[in-house]
């Protein structure tokens, strides 16, 4: 709540009414019986709009994890459109490291993934269940990446023919498409005491277009096309050897590659020779490690102090 109302003044408006109620502001709510963490921060921002993530953690007292989400939207000034949300929930953790609490000794060990694209929820997946779950979980960790979810989205399909008042006509299209791939692997090494785990989230993006004009006495138009490529990894390194649990969060986001290609032609059926100019131009950003919060960067410090 805290997070959402330092980017919203409505709900932080409302956020203050509500506790300002002594029955809801008092510390029988609002008393810790856990760790809980929220941020929020940039993924790309542009005039038109911008990209954000938000990383939420909840976790017992001792440090064991219950739930881990991070979620993709675009904004703008008038709406926002959730992407992609991905989460790891677990439950009944605590008895396996020897830190269940009053009554939930018996509760059976479960994690698993959440995902939901584009607003809409899709079937979860489940890691393991119970203790034989776990230990075949453990055993059979794949060593390369699985994917879990693939989708193609078709962003613009645009086509259109413009009438120009001196009687020729222009052909103007677009389409552009996106690739999506979410992938990860997991080790755990019961004798270290220790698991490391990562999601990969890559993307593809392919725009083409052309604006030429449709007569059967001169073609000349020009053509375009645009293709880059991303990757945002989440990388989890997590310390049961000792209580409490030391957990450390990273995301990174590799070097950006993309190429871009303009062809311009002019053709006529008097002349013998056709006109083709083409250019072509690649770039690359550099890498991005995104800021957590605070404390997880004391956590990653402490785990690894060469990092």
């Amino acid at each position: 709540m805290k997070d959402l109302s330092e980017s919203d003044p409505k709900f932080r408006s409302s956020l203050a009414v509500v506790l300002s109620d002594p029955m809801v502001n008092n510390y029988n709510l609002f008393a810790q019986k856990g760790k809980s963490s929220a941020f929020t921060g940039y993924l790309a921002e542009t005039s038109s709009a911008n990209c954000t993530y938000g990383l939420y953690q909840e976790n017992t007292k001792s440090g064991v994890m219950k739930k881990s989400a991070m979620v993709v939207n675009v904004l703008n000034k008038q709406a926002t459109q959730p992407l992609l949300t991905f989460g790891i929930y677990a439950d009944g953790i605590e008895a396996l490291v020897g830190d269940a609490a009053e009554g939930e000794e018996s509760t059976e060990a479960t994690a698993g993934l959440s995902l939901t694209m584009m607003d809409v929820l899709l079937r979860p997946v489940e890691f393991f269940r119970g203790m034989s779950g776990l230990m075949t979980a453990v055993w059979n960790a794949p060593s390369e990446p699985v994917s879990a979810l693939q989708g193609n989205l078709l962003l613009q399909d645009y086509s259109h023919k413009i009438h120009l008042s001196n009687g020729l006509i222009v052909d103007a299209s677009v389409l552009g498409v996106a690739s999506i791939d979410l992938s990860g692997k997991i080790s755990i090494s019961l004798w270290y005491k220790n698991s490391h785990s990562v999601i990969t989230n890559s993307g593809a993006l392919v725009v083409e277009g052309s604006l030429q004009i449709d007569s059967e006495e001169l073609k000349s138009g020009i053509r375009f096309s645009t293709e880059s490529e991303a990757f945002i990894d989440f990388q989890t390194d997590v310390d049961f050897a000792e209580m409490p649990v030391k957990m450390c969060l990273q995301m990174k986001r590799p070097p950006i590659s993309s190429r871009n290609s303009v062809e311009k032609f002019e053709k006529s059926r008097y002349f013998k020779k056709r006109l083709t100019i083409r250019k072509k131009r690649s770039s690359s950003t550099p890498p991005v490690s995104y800021f957590i919060n605070e404390k997880n960067s004391f956590m990653c410090t402490a785990m690894d102090p060469d990092q």
